[in-house]
């Protein structure tokens, strides 16, 4: 990082900020951390670069970029504090934010990579759904802040020459070829990025601009795994290869779409995954029987037992260590009569309805029981999934998972990104809604109850934007 001394008594703009150090260039503006009298706090403090003032146009730019940032605020984005003008300069105070710049950090870990490229994404998404520019994509102009927090920031890191060949790591082959830049165009350079974050080494390589362009029209990612074998990862290998299509047309939409995808296939280090599995049975009780719990017999005959004194022998008593026996009232076991009956009747009209509608197409009429004054009434596990078409209380919604990447769609334990995955359904599956959708973490979920061939159903949450509402 190239720091100097501003001056030895650093200067006071318009009696707020105190200039203190001098961080770097940009492409359009010098960066000196600042000290806000005021607020008592450190800031960034940008100001176009000195060599550009009277250029109309890159001045017109500044102020165009100055204006979009006060209007995003996202956590991987630098917040705006304040701005003007000072000597035909343009500025704007930012928040501060020291770390370790992505490049030359090695690969992170799976999760760590997952979870910094999902806030790039997400911030990156919101720039495009604003019509809004973003900082450039690379590993330079990402600040690594702790373990959990990265910044997308333009980087002062480097000379702007340097910047200029630094992004051509990155540029979509389109835009090489002169045609305008698309929403997809920057899902290229997320996945170039994603990719140097779990290997530690970028995809092209080359010493010229006109070098690395044509590397990029032959580009085929390897599998993450030719990197180090421990990245066996299909899913992401998937996503990556979508993302770096050739053509425009073929690659995932935008970023919205891809940070959406990434939250999908990453399953395998967010938390554990378990495929759907067989219920477990319980392990046997023994039944009891009446020689259970009898003494041994001894060698010798016990002795026969007196009562008091009337001097008159007695048969022995039989063993008091029997269980006690617990015998329910009788309106339980009429109950349990009159639930079997039903369980019976039920079943047996769900078996005729089926063979009827497979083998000779006749579809038996629904039962559909209404009970004002329960709100829903849930037919008892018995082992068997009621068929759709018997309705018990209000109408059932049921949607379909559509998801073109990954094995399947997750299951989760609460509405969070960050929540425990129960299980991957597959794509195609049939779920229920449970209950009526909630936003968290940028995501609308919808709790469903996923039905289980061989054991009990499973219940859940998933993000709504994979379901597809069954006509």
């Amino acid at each position: 990082m190239n720091t100097s001394a501003v001056s030895a008594t650093p200067p006071l703009l318009f009696g707020r900020y105190r200039l203190l150090e001098k961080l770097g260039d940009g492409r359009l503006a010098s960066v000196y951390r600042a000290f806000d009298e005021r607020l008592h706090r450190q800031v960034l403090l940008h100001v176009l670069r000195k060599e550009l003032i009277g250029q109309s146009r890159l001045h017109q730019r500044f102020l165009d970029e100055i204006n979009a940032n006060a209007q995003i605020s996202h956590s991987a984005l630098l917040e705006v504090f304040d701005s003007g003008e000072v000597n035909q300069r343009p500025f704007m105070v930012t928040e501060y934010v020291s770390g370790n710049i992505l490049h030359g950090s090695g690969a992170l870990v799976p999760a760590r990579a997952a979870e910094c490229m999902r806030q790039i994404a997400s911030a990156v998404a919101m720039c495009q759904l604003r019509g809004l520019p973003h900082p450039p994509i690379s590993s330079r102009n990402v600040l690594l802040i702790g373990e959990n927090r990265v910044e997308l920031i333009e980087s002062w890191m480097i000379t702007p020459e340097a910047a200029a060949l630094d992004f051509a790591y990155y540029r979509a082959p389109e835009i090489t070829a002169g045609s305008p830049p698309t929403p997809s165009s920057v899902v290229y350079s997320l996945g170039l990025l994603l990719y140097e974050m779990l290997t530690g080494k970028r995809a092209v390589q080359g010493a010229s601009a006109q070098e690395l362009a044509a590397a990029h029209t032959l580009l085929r990612l390897p599998p993450l795994a030719a990197s180090n074998p421990a990245l066996h990862l299909p899913a992401i290998d998937e996503l990556l290869w979508k993302a770096t299509q050739r053509s425009p047309e073929r690659r995932i939409a935008d970023a919205a779409s891809f940070a959406d995808a990434l939250e999908v296939v990453w399953r395998t280090h967010s938390s554990e995954t378990r495929r759907l599995t067989k219920r477990v049975q319980p392990a046997a009780v023994p039944r009891y029987t009446p020689n259970q719990y009898a003494p041994e017999p001894t060698a010798s005959a016990p002795s026969p037992a007196y009562r008091g004194g009337t001097g008159k022998p007695v048969a022995n008593r039989p063993p008091t260590n029997r269980p006690p026996t617990n015998r329910p009232p009788a309106i339980i076991g009429w109950l349990l009569l009159l639930l079997l009956i039903g369980g019976v009747g039920l079943a047996s009209y769900t078996g005729a309805s089926y063979l009827a509608e497979r083998l000779f197409a006749i579809r038996l009429p629904p039962i559909s029981i209404s009970l004002p004054s329960i709100p829903q009434i849930r037919p008892p596990n018995i082992g068997l999934d009621v068929p759709d078409w018997i309705q018990l209380g209000p109408p059932r919604e049921y949607y379909l998972v559509r998801i073109d990447v990954g094995e399947g769609l997750n299951l989760r334990d609460a509405p969070r990104l960050t929540s425990v995955i129960i299980a991957t359904i597959p794509n195609g599956e049939r779920v229920e809604k449970r209950g009526e959708p909630v936003a968290a973490d940028g995501v609308e979920w919808v709790q469903v109850r996923v039905p289980r061939p061989d054991g009990p159903p499973l219940e859940g949450w998933m993000s709504l934007n994979f379901l597809e509402q069954e006509q």
